[in-house]
């Protein structure tokens, strides 16, 4: 039987709380890790949801919570303090680059909102076999979320910090530093 711990156990190696703040680009390269791991145990939650559907459901939850959490400040950050400086500093090209980003964090974000419905029923299924278009609709969802969430962290690791190293200011970068810990109730 795996243990949640085991489900919640991230694949990236990053010490758990490490804080980037000060630096900007790097608190989003970062959070893209934590992403990405959050993603990996989505996808072994799958192969649980049967034999271990408590410990399943409590990684779920977890992972949930940090997509509610974290993710929502993340993405807070991206285009409340990251993406305005860029668009600023750059051509049309890069903003409508930009407004493909946004456009995949409206994505993401409905399909988050049906893990969510998934998840209250998962919790509310009756013990036994799920039924199987429940555990169906969790893999669907899992893979889309997977497909959308991995390409555009790969486009925002290669073109958005690249645009940041090269097109913002130190004032820029400390500006965003200060919004975001504002964002996060921390001294700014």
């Amino acid at each position: 039987m795996i243990q949640a711990d085991t489900l919640l156990r991230p694949a990236s190696g990053l010490p758990p709380g490490a804080s980037t703040l000060d630096s900007p680009l790097d608190h989003l390269l970062a959070c893209h890790r934590r992403i990405e791991d959050k993603l990996d145990i989505l996808q072994r939650i799958s192969a649980h949801l049967e034999s271990n559907r408590a410990e399943a459901v409590r990684a779920l939850s977890a992972c949930n919570h940090f997509f509610d959490t974290n993710g929502a400040l993340h993405t807070l950050d991206e285009e409340l303090s990251v993406f305005p400086r860029l668009r600023a500093a750059g051509g049309s090209d890069d903003s409508e680059f930009l407004a493909g980003l946004e456009h995949d964090h409206q994505l993401a974000g409905e399909l988050h909102r049906e893990l969510k419905q998934i998840a209250q029923e998962l919790e509310g299924a009756p013990a036994g076999p799920l039924p199987p278009l429940l555990a169906e609709r969790y893999a669907t969802v899992v893979a889309r979320l997977n497909e959308v969430y991995r390409k555009h962290i790969a486009a925002e690791d290669r073109t958005v910090i690249e645009l940041g190293r090269r097109l913002l200011t130190d004032d820029d970068l400390r500006a965003a530093a200060q919004e975001m810990r504002r964002r996060r109730g921390l001294a700014g």
